[in-house]
């Protein structure tokens, strides 16, 4: 019997740190507020959740559908800028998402992606959701792939040799003279 996946009746939360964080924003106007609400509950229709056992191991699956990543990605030749808060708004929810189904992730700082496998590939698949070049990245723009429940961050992380978090890398800019903390 192959693994079902269970549909998770979830809403994500707006989470106004988040977003400023990932948008690297330092503040948000009336205006772009606004925006950002709108379209957090046009897209929330589109943002899916599904749980899953797979090899004796436990999953959470989130991704967010056809819609969303149309809006982000018309958006990116015509106005950049907007499209990179637009980009970080998927990910907000994307990951409000998970935080609402492992809060572990949160405290964390990572949803470790599992090993790829053949199995799970085939689930993924089946799910609209597939690996992209065999794993461990989907080929999705908003989805991710992570153990539930919980069994940790970085360092159980099929990414980690490639995650500047994770690997123990520096950040790759450049400290400009007179600006040093």
């Amino acid at each position: 019997m192959s693994p079902v996946l269970k549909t998770l009746d979830i809403e994500p939360c707006f989470d106004l740190e988040m977003f400023l964080s990932v948008s690297q924003e330092k503040r948000v106007g009336g205006e772009l507020l606004e925006r950002i609400a709108g379209l957090w509950e046009e897209w929330k229709p589109h943002a899916h959740a599904a749980s899953f056992e797979c090899e004796g191991q436990g999953y959470l699956l989130v991704w967010l559908g056809d819609a969303v990543d149309e809006a982000v990605d018309s958006t990116w030749d015509t106005r950049p800028s907007e499209a990179f808060l637009l980009n970080a708004l998927a990910q907000v929810m994307c990951m409000s998402l998970v935080y609402s189904v492992v809060p572990k992730v949160e405290m964390a700082g990572c949803a470790a992606a599992p090993n790829p496998s053949p199995a799970l590939g085939e689930i993924l698949a089946g799910a609209g959701v597939p690996y992209s070049n065999g794993g461990p990245t989907l080929s999705r723009h908003f989805a991710v792939l992570t153990y539930n429940p919980f069994k940790g961050g970085c360092e159980v992380c099929s990414l980690q040799k490639n995650c500047p978090k994770g690997s123990g890398a520096q950040s790759m800019s450049v400290e400009l003279p007179g600006y040093q903390l």
